[in-house]
């Protein structure tokens, strides 16, 4: 592979852009964002409100399954009868939709959230929950079942979910496939890029911008 390289480098400075192309291909760019935990309490958010698309927090708050009466679920503040673990805001299933996700700008390693019992509509609470982790569209883990759902909201732990970027909650349907639940506090951590190759991918770029530059003088010179 050396004497390669050394003869891409002969060939007119074809090793800069060969190599630009290597650390593009080597490095999976990861986050700038903050990397300490990030807790999602909802308390900035009204009451009964819907969270949807890329408006709250810079993550995408995905459409659900349907749920109770055939609505397409969506992520919902609680109202009257939700049970926030930080009060007063916490977040639901709406319909009780038994599937729906959540999508990060970047990779993750999840901590968990609090779970409890949901009331809105009348709708029977869920008698479990579960978090499958994805990244790049790919299955990566799946928590195991969480049945301690109460009016005390309770910790569920995720931290099993490492280097994610899109999580999905799935619920056990009780009452007209619906399986209603409230979350707060949801925990993650975004996973920053290595410092070494982030250093080396900067450098790339230096040298690339660097011959482009030259050649561009010698094309005028000409």
């Amino acid at each position: 592979m050396g004497n390669s390289l050394f003869a891409l480098a002969r060939n007119k400075g074809a090793f800069l852009p060969c190599m630009a192309m290597f650390v593009a291909i080597a490095v999976t760019p990861r986050t700038t964002l903050a990397t300490s935990p990030t807790e999602l309490n909802f308390d900035d958010l009204p009451k009964l409100h819907f969270v949807t698309g890329t408006t709250y927090a810079g993550l995408t708050w995905e459409e659900g399954n349907l749920g109770v009466g055939g609505n397409v679920g969506v992520w919902s503040t609680g109202g009257i009868l939700s049970y926030p673990h930080s009060p007063p805001v916490n977040l639901i299933n709406g319909y009780g939709c038994t599937m729906i996700g959540i999508g990060f700008p970047a990779m993750v390693d999840m901590s968990g959230a609090y779970v409890g019992q949901q009331g809105n509509g009348g709708f029977p609470s869920t008698t479990g929950v579960r978090v499958h982790g994805y990244l790049d569209g790919v299955q990566t883990g799946v928590t195991a079942w969480f049945t301690d759902i109460q009016t005390d909201p309770q910790w569920f732990d995720m931290s099993i979910l490492t280097n994610v970027d899109r999580i999905v909650f799935e619920s056990v349907p009780v009452y007209d496939n619906g399986g209603s639940y409230g979350l707060d506090n949801l925990t993650f951590t975004y996973v920053p890029e290595p410092a070494g190759l982030a250093a080396l991918s900067s450098a790339a770029a230096a040298l690339l911008a660097r011959r482009r530059k030259t050649r561009g003088m010698e094309s005028v010179s000409k």
